[in-house]
C-alpha cells in the first residue's frame, strides 16, 4: 500500500471538489461546464493518474496499490451505491479501516 496515495484518495474526497455519482467510476460531464461524477473508487483512479473508467471496480493492481482488498472494495461500492453514503463518510471509513489497520500492523 502506498500510504501517501491513500491519504490523497481521502483528501480528495474530503474536499468537495468532486460530484458523486453510483453504478460506475466515472460519469461524464453531461452538459457543457458541467464537471463529471464519480464513485468513491473513480476518485481512486485519479489519484493513480489513471484515465480508463470503464467498469464499477478496481483491477488487482490498483486495490494492492492502495491497500483495497477485494471485501473492501465491495464494502465501498455498497457504501456508495447501495447506503449513497457521502464521500466525507466513505473518506471516515477508509481512515478507519485501511489507513489505521495498515499503521496498526
Amino acid at each position: 500500500m502506498d500510504k501517501a496515495l491513500v491519504e490523497e484518495w481521502v483528501r480528495r474526497l474530503e474536499s468537495g471538489n468532486y460530484r458523486q455519482t453510483t453504478g460506475r467510476l466515472r460519469e461524464p460531464a453531461t452538459k457543457k461546464g458541467k464537471k463529471p461524477s464519480y464513485c468513491c473508487l473513480g476518485v481512486a483512479k485519479t489519484c493513480l493518474g489513471l484515465r480508463g473508467f470503464s467498469g464499477a471496480h478496481l483491477s488487482f493492481v490498483e486495490r494492492a496499490r492502495l491497500g483495497v482488498s477485494d471485501k473492501s472494495q465491495s464494502k465501498l461500492i455498497a457504501m456508495n451505491d447501495k447506503d449513497r453514503q457521502s464521500f466525507k463518510q466513505i473518506a471516515k471509513w477508509i481512515r478507519e479501516n485501511i489507513l489505521n489497520k495498515k499503521e496498526s500492523k
